[in-house]
């Protein structure tokens, strides 16, 4: 990619790419409540509630695992 600010030397990516963090996360969470909310007819709060609350804990109370596109299974 090209950093239009001047602050990065340009990027070049060839193939796969991966990337993390909470403004990918973020899109994964609101997909999974829009598909619990489909699936079960209900509004998206109630929704939200459901998927944190059958979510497996992670790192003791800090963190929670929301089903999402898990690519490295076959």
């Amino acid at each position: 990619g090209h950093d239009i600010y001047g602050i990065r030397p340009p990027q070049q990516f060839r193939g796969w790419a991966q990337w993390s963090g909470t403004s990918f996360a973020s899109a994964m969470v609101s997909g999974r409540i829009a598909q619990m909310a489909i699936e079960n007819d209900m509004n998206g709060a109630d929704a939200a509630q459901k998927v944190l609350r059958e979510a497996p804990k992670i790192f003791g109370d800090k963190a929670v695992w929301i089903r999402g596109a898990d690519w490295r299974r076959p």
